[in-house]
């Protein structure tokens, strides 16, 4: 898990706190997320803002989302399919991007 996290770049710790911290640490962790999709949307190619912005957040949460699955199934052979296969698709859908760009 921690190898994986640390190949997409993915802090996860932080998203606890989205629904069981204070407000005030609730907006903190919003601010990271925007700049993180920020950066991540401008790293996306060519192509109207609104759309790179969907693709950043997608990637992102589905980053995210299985990390949390692989991290669920820890210590078996799932939890390397669901690595692999989240790894897959975003360079999947980043280079049919590209294609399309």
């Amino acid at each position: 898990f921690d190898l994986a996290a640390q190949k997409l770049g993915i802090e996860v710790a932080f998203l606890s706190e989205l629904t069981q911290g204070r407000a005030e640490v609730r907006h903190v962790v919003v601010e990271e997320l925007e700049a993180l999709v920020s950066r991540m949307s401008a790293g996306l190619g060519d192509g109207a803002e609104a759309s790179a912005r969907q693709r950043a957040l997608a990637l992102f949460v589905l980053s995210v989302g299985g990390l949390a699955v692989a991290r669920a199934a820890r210590r078996t052979g799932m939890s390397d399919e669901v690595l692999e296969a989240c790894l897959a698709f975003a360079r999947d859908a980043l280079s049919s991007q590209a294609i399309e760009g």
